[in-house]
C-alpha cells in the first residue's frame, strides 16, 4: 500500500467516524406540509443525536472534556452553535436524505400517481430555528436535537 492508499483509507474511517456520531431517530412531514402540487416546498421535523467528534466538534471543544462541558453549555447556546455551524447541518441533511426520499416516494405514489419519479432541487435546515430543540443525554456525551428541515423539488 502506497502512500495516498493510506491517506485514502485514513480518509475513510474518519468519514465513517465522523457520520457514526450523527444518529438519525425521526424524520416526518411537519404538519400539513406534504406536497400539493407537481412543485413544491415543504418541511420535514428531523430529530437526531450528535455525539463523538462531531458533538466535540460543534463545542470547540476536545472530546474527552465533552461532559463537563455539556454541563455549562445550555440548550440555547446548543441551537445556536449548531445553526452557525453549516459542515454540521450539511452532515445531518446527508444523513436525512434516504428518509426524505422514502416519504416523498410513498407520497407521491398515493397522491401523485401518474408521477414516475421525483426531483430534489435542494435541502438545507429552515431558517425558522422557533421549533427547534436540544436536550443533553443523561450521560452527559450526546446532545439529541430537532430541527425542521426545508426541501424544494418537484414530481415528473
Amino acid at each position: 500500500m502506497d502512500r495516498n492508499d493510506t491517506v485514502a483509507e485514513l480518509m475513510r474511517l474518519a468519514k465513517e467516524l465522523i457520520s457514526s456520531d450523527i444518529d438519525v431517530t425521526t424524520v416526518d412531514f411537519e404538519s400539513g406540509q406534504e406536497p400539493q402540487d407537481w412543485e413544491w416546498a415543504t418541511s420535514f421535523y428531523v430529530e437526531f443525536t450528535l455525539a463523538g467528534a462531531m458533538l466535540a466538534k460543534l463545542l470547540g471543544k476536545q472530546r474527552r472534556v465533552l461532559p463537563q462541558a455539556l454541563k455549562r453549555t445550555t440548550p440555547k447556546e446548543l441551537l445556536h452553535l449548531l445553526g452557525r455551524n453549516t459542515k454540521i447541518q450539511d452532515a445531518v441533511v446527508k444523513a436525512t436524505r434516504p428518509s426524505i426520499k422514502r416519504l416523498l416516494l410513498d407520497h407521491m405514489m398515493d397522491e401523485f400517481p401518474d408521477a414516475e419519479e421525483f426531483t430534489i432541487e435542494g435541502m438545507e435546515f429552515g431558517s425558522n430555528d422557533d421549533y427547534w430543540l436540544a436536550n443533553v443525554s443523561r450521560d452527559g456525551e450526546a446532545v439529541h436535537f430537532g430541527v425542521v428541515v426545508d426541501v424544494i423539488g418537484e414530481f415528473e
